[in-house]
């Protein structure tokens, strides 16, 4: 079954929306409820945020991974779209890893601390398994956890921007 199949779209859509529906994921993150408590330091977060840089910068690779494994131009272009997108639509300053290193920047980490950050094995771990996933897992099941994890991060920076 091709991605652009009439019955593709809407069992990526009826999963994702099961996923979603389990729990509102983003509400019972223990970090992010400690973070717009102010339980969580401001020190604490930058740490983590430089930590995550890793897989910020990571992103585009796997999904990079999984666009070669779609067969037809048609299904890979609205993917091919994305990891543009997440090059900054050809200028590497408005790339998401250059503008997460800028944001890290404003919140008092330094470029070179960033740089030379050896990132926790979790986030070592949530790239291989992204790597894993968009080589070893259908299709349709890695194009579901790409596009929850874009969904996920969008409310994760809305939840950061108020906090």
């Amino acid at each position: 079954m091709s991605l652009a199949s009439p019955s593709a779209t809407p069992q990526l859509r009826r999963y994702i929306a099961a996923f979603k529906e389990r729990g509102n994921h983003i509400k019972s993150s223990k970090y992010l409820n400690a973070l717009t408590s102010g339980d969580f330091s401001r020190e604490d977060f930058v740490e983590a945020q430089v930590h995550m840089r890793t897989a910020v910068a990571n992103f585009s690779r796997p999904m990079a991974l999984l666009l070669s494994r779609l067969p037809n131009v048609s299904d890979r272009l609205p993917l091919l779209e994305n990891v543009i997108d997440e090059h900054g639509n050809g200028k590497p300053g408005e790339a998401h890893d250059s503008a997460f290193c800028l944001l890290l920047e404003r919140l008092g980490a330094p470029r070179g601390r960033v740089e030379k950050c050896r990132p926790w094995p979790e986030i070592l771990a949530f790239n291989t398994s992204l790597a894993g996933t968009a080589c070893f897992e259908s299709v349709h099941f890695a194009m579901a956890v790409f596009g929850m994890i874009e969904d996920l991060f969008g409310g994760v920076d809305l939840i950061l921007s108020i906090a």
